[in-house]
């Protein structure tokens, strides 16, 4: 990198010489990272991203494509990101950044045959059953809104009573015979 230090020099040159024109450049470096970053977090956080990679097509998006988030009779879609990736700001750059753990194990080949992915299905999928409950399902409330559900009890009623259902199935049944089937 025999150019870093040259580039150094010229910097330096011109935040001397015009503080002014050197804060302006600072700025205009600041809002290209910031571009930057805020483009990686869009393009990482979209269905065809999600699906790049050989593991995810060949094993999860298949079955995806078999339920009805997929296809149903509104004809309202969730994605990928819509399930698994938090809205929010702050949550969603945690999660990013707990995602590159995803990308270490496709470089050593974690799950690149249909045998080890199911293998570990049971493990990956307690981890994201897990974040579900400790989130409060916060996710699947970006679309499942309380306030909208055709309902006989009231919505913390409602809400108490889908939780609890989905923590019981969770102890009542492990995760290796809820996709034994998927096999």
């Amino acid at each position: 990198m025999k150019w870093m230090p040259k580039v150094r020099n010229v910097c330096s040159r011109i935040i001397t010489r015009w503080p002014i024109a050197g804060l302006f450049l600072a700025v205009i470096v600041g809002m290209l990272l910031w571009g930057a970053f805020n483009w990686s977090l869009e393009v990482t956080n979209t269905e065809s991203f999600c699906i790049s990679c050989h593991e995810m097509e060949a094993n999860v998006y298949a079955e995806y494509k078999n339920s009805v988030h997929y296809a149903n009779r509104t004809g309202v879609r969730a994605s990928c990101p819509d399930c698994h990736v938090p809205r929010s700001r702050i949550h969603k750059v945690v999660h990013k950044v707990l995602a590159t753990n995803e990308l270490y194990h496709w470089a050593i080949g974690s799950i690149d045959t249909r045998e080890k992915f199911l293998a570990k299905r049971p493990r990956l999928a307690a981890s994201v059953w897990e974040g579900m409950s400790n989130t409060d399902s916060r996710e699947c409330l970006n679309c499942h809104d309380k306030d909208y559900m055709v309902r006989e009890m009231p919505a913390q009623d409602l809400l108490q009573a889908a939780n609890l259902i989905f923590l019981q199935d969770l102890s009542r049944r492990s995760i290796s015979q809820r996709f034994a089937n998927l096999t």
